[in-house]
């Protein structure tokens, strides 16, 4: 999100939101003890679309600036790439 210019008080209200979040799993016969959640997004949560669509703008822009060699994936354009031998 900060590469991507958005402001610092944004970035920690969506950090805040996250940070020590808490889950149960409920399954037919009760639900499990709580435990903290350290990856992944909140299901159903406002934010998830939000989050995403600025997941997907950095890699759209990551990808914007990456050529092809032989070699495989390189970044920059391709005046920067390892010449082909």
């Amino acid at each position: 999100m900060r590469k991507l210019g958005v402001e610092e008080w944004l970035v920690l209200a969506v950090m805040s939101v996250y940070t020590g979040a808490k889950t149960v799993v409920r399954a037919v016969y009760g639900s499990s003890n709580g435990f903290v959640v350290e990856v992944g997004m909140h299901q159903g949560s406002a934010l998830s679309p939000l989050l995403f669509a600025i997941v997907m703008e950095a890699l759209s822009k990551l990808f914007l600036h990456l050529s092809y060699n032989k070699n495989g994936i390189c970044p920059g354009p391709p005046s920067e790439q390892v010449p082909e031998s």
